[in-house]
Order: structure tokens, then sequence, then C-alpha cells
């Protein structure tokens, strides 16, 4: 790094990097040293592949709030519109890839990187369900994707997981490209299966019932050890092992996406359905207003979640807490929350 005091435009010179660029001031080469100035505080540079890695992202932007108005008056995205939104999230992931750092105890994802890729799978799944029919299986290759890369102490995607994601986009692409005419077919919601509302029925009938096996479970022979409900963990149990009944795969305690600087767990995640499922029991200091509050701080974070699209929350209330149930259902499930919300308290109290 050297001084050019007798240079018209250029103070503090360096040498230029192969192929470097400054993306936000668009800084000339210095003519007399073939250097460029580096201005730290408003100067970011980038190679030419981060360069047109941001340029997809900026198109990919640019699509998707076209794919916004679309929705809003109720016109399906053009292909080509669609093709470009997914090759710019396809050319974003790869370039991520390309950015993970090797250390002594493995290789890492930047975290903004980390949290840029949280939002490009929500963003790519929100696009096939809109605008994509017969997507459901990307679907799941995506979300299980993420899923699985984020099921670790760190909390953040791994290599592989990246890679799969790319490779999910990257063939959705494909078969768009191979036949176009898959997208000339009338909006509507796409349907996760011909058993969907037969397993939603076995849902509901599961959280109308659970009082009633929670009690008979209490009644045994000879007074032998049983579940006694005493807490949120025995509710849960419960519900677990009442849901295998019904569904196939049943996922415990899913990472959802970081919400407010924190990362959390779901109580179950039903990709059958693609909907969050979440326990919770009244006790001492849980009140009704709490009760009402802690759903909606929910909301906003499954919201996030790349594969719910159905939020059921069960609250037992066996003791009878909460003295106006019905209100608080009436409050939550009003289907303005982006996605599908139900909110159940049980059992009613008497009187």
């Amino acid at each position: 790094m050297g001084l050019h005091h007798d240079h018209r435009w250029f103070s503090v010179c360096v040498p230029l990097l192969p192929s470097a660029i400054c993306a936000s001031c668009d800084a000339k080469r210095c003519t007399r040293c073939g250097r460029t100035r580096i201005d730290s505080k408003r100067c970011r540079w980038e190679s030419r592949a981060a360069q047109a890695s941001r340029k997809c992202a900026l198109t990919a932007r640019s699509t998707r709030a076209r794919a916004q108005v679309s929705l809003d008056v109720g016109f399906q995205m053009a292909p080509d519109d669609i093709l470009a939104a997914l090759n710019g999230y396809h050319t974003e992931v790869a370039a991520i890839l390309g950015r993970f750092t090797r250390t002594s105890d493995g290789i890492h994802i930047d975290q903004q990187d980390d949290y840029r890729l949280r939002s490009i799978v929500t963003e790519v799944v929100d696009l096939l369900r809109d605008h994509v029919p017969g997507s459901t299986q990307h679907i799941r290759m995506l979300a299980n994707s993420y899923n699985e890369g984020v099921s670790n102490w760190l909390n953040s995607s791994s290599y592989a997981s990246v890679e799969l994601i790319r490779g999910s986009i990257g063939a959705i692409i494909t078969r768009i490209e191979r036949n176009k005419s898959l997208l000339a077919v009338p909006m509507a919601p796409i349907e996760t299966g011909p058993n969907e509302g037969k397993l939603l029925d076995h849902l509901d009938r599961i959280v109308l019932r659970f009082h009633a096996v929670a009690v008979q479970l209490r009644s045994r022979y000879d007074s032998r050890a049983t579940l006694d409900v005493n807490d949120e963990y025995d509710v849960q149990d419960l519900v677990h092992a009442l849901l295998w009944l019904h569904f196939d795969d049943v996922r415990k305690e899913e990472w959802v996406p970081s919400y407010a600087g924190s990362a959390s767990r779901t109580d179950f995640l039903l990709p059958q359905i693609d909907t969050i499922v979440e326990i919770k029991k009244t006790r001492t200091g849980l009140n009704a207003k709490t009760i009402g509050e802690q759903p909606i701080i929910d909301i906003a974070k499954y919201k996030k979640h790349p594969q719910c699209r159905r939020l059921v929350c069960f609250v037992y209330d066996p003791e009878g807490r909460v003295a106006n149930p019905v209100g608080i259902e009436n409050d939550l499930n009003t289907g303005e929350h982006g996605i599908e919300v139900k909110v159940t308290i049980l059992p009613r109290p008497i009187g």
C-alpha cells in the first residue's frame, strides 16, 4: 500500500485483485500505478462470480416482486419469469457453496449466507406452491435437505445439505424446461394428496379425544404403573404415540429457522400434510393472557419453516385454568396469518 500525493483522484492505492471490481462506488484503476482505491466504509469488493451471483439475486428478487403482484391480481407467472427466479436462486446457492470455509474442525457456512439460505428455501417453496403444479415431491426434497442440514449442534447448514438444495432447485429447473406446458393450468391450491382431508380428520380426533385417553390410562388393573399426564412432556409423549396410529411419518423436534435472533424446535412435523403440531399444557403461572400470546409467537416462527402450511396448536387444560377458551380460539383461528392456524383448548370448563 502506498501514498500518491500527486494523484488527482486517489490518495490511497492497493494492488488490484484479479478480476476485482467495486460493486458500490464503481471506482476505476489508477492510470498512473494501475492500482485501485479501496474505501472500507463504502466499498464492497467482489469477484466476477460473486458479481454475477449478486445480479442473479437482484433478478430473482425482481421476479419475486412480480410474482406477488401476479398473486394479488390472480394471474399466473409466465414460465420464463419462473425459470429466471429459479435460476437466480440456483446461482445464489452455488455462490454460497463457494464461500464455505475450512477449519480444523470442519467446513462451515458463513453466518450471513446461512440466514440467506433459509430465506431462499422458504421463497422457493412458496414459488413452487403458488405457481408450479405437481411440485410436492420437490418441496419435500427441499424441506428435508434443509432440516437435515441444520440438525447439528451449531444449528447451521452443512455443506452436503446445501449441495442437495442446489441439486433440488436444478432438478426443478430441468423439469420446467423440458415441459413448460405443465405451467399452463389455472391457478389453484396444490393439494398434498388425496388422503389429506382424511389425515386432518384423524388429527382432529386425536386432539378431541385426548382427555378421554389420558383419564382412561389412570385406571389400570391392580393399580399397575401408567402414564399420568402431569406436565407438558407427558402430553407430548402421549400425543406422539397417538399420532403413529394414523401417520407414517412423525418427526419430533424439527429445527425452525432463526426467529428474532434465535433458533427453536417444533414439537412435531407431519410431512404428509405439511403440518406442525405444537403442544402446550396449562399450569400455575401460565394464565389465559400468556396462552393467547404464545400461539402468536409460534405463528411468526413457523411461517418461516419451509414445510409448514398449517399450524395445529393443542392446549391441554385439565384444570380449567383458561376461563374463556372459545374466545381465545376465535381470536386466533382467523385465517389472517399467512398459514392455516387451528388452536384448540380442551377440555372445556364445566358451567
